[in-house]
């Protein structure tokens, strides 16, 4: 299990930050025009984060996207557990639930983020937010190396795309051999990092440079 101690060390080397909570990282999920890291390792609590996102810009009448590499059907029925209105929303045009695909290429890897945030954004209408990753398969180098580098473009242009965005990791996922070093740098290319392990323990901070 990754520990927080191990998570400090990283934030320690040379990162900026402004602590916002040492306890319930869920209550910063109304951010907005914000790009956001999770981490976690407990999927039940991961989903309830990530869904307590999507209610928050439901409720604000924003785009809401959920792009993950899971069956919609089932997406859709966890949904409906966690009280949010599914059939109403989509009859409204403001939810829209999609099933990722599995890169196999990754050469031109940033027109395929492109491609794929235009088919988001064909569908609705602005301001967005989203949960999705492009590359599932960061426990391999080349993928989290890939991942890294469209993190890395999507920072850099974010002022472009009227969105929130929220990207979660299973922290035991991530390529272990150089894994702070991948940690390290999914840090640096957010503004707004949570690190929710369990219900029990997180918390979140946000980059002054970012």
């Amino acid at each position: 299990m990754f520990k927080r101690q191990e998570f400090s060390n990283i934030i320690e080397q040379g990162i900026e930050f402004d602590l916002l909570s040492s306890f319930r990282p869920e209550k910063f999920l109304n951010s907005v025009k914000n790009h956001l890291v999770l981490f976690y390792e407990e999927s039940m609590y991961a989903k309830r984060i990530m869904y307590q996102f999507i209610k928050n810009g439901l409720a604000n009448g924003e785009s809401c996207i959920y792009a993950m590499d899971e069956e919609p059907e089932l997406v859709e029925r966890e949904m409906l557990d966690f009280g949010i209105d599914t059939i109403k929303f989509k009859e409204k045009n403001l939810l829209h639930i999609y099933q990722t695909e599995l890169i196999t290429n990754f050469n031109n890897i940033i027109q395929v983020a492109k491609n794929t945030l235009g088919k988001f954004f064909a569908d609705s209408q602005p301001p967005y937010r989203i949960v999705s990753r492009i590359v599932p398969q960061v426990n391999t180098k080349e993928g989290i190396m890939t991942e890294i580098k469209l993190e890395k473009w999507f920072q850099s242009n974010f002022s472009q795309y009227d969105c929130t965005f929220l990207c979660p990791y299973l922290i035991s996922k991530i390529e272990s051999i150089n894994h702070n070093e991948w940690m390290q740098e999914l840090v640096d290319t957010h503004h707004i990092v949570i690190l929710a392990p369990s219900s029990e323990t997180g918390f979140a901070f946000k980059h002054y440079n970012n």
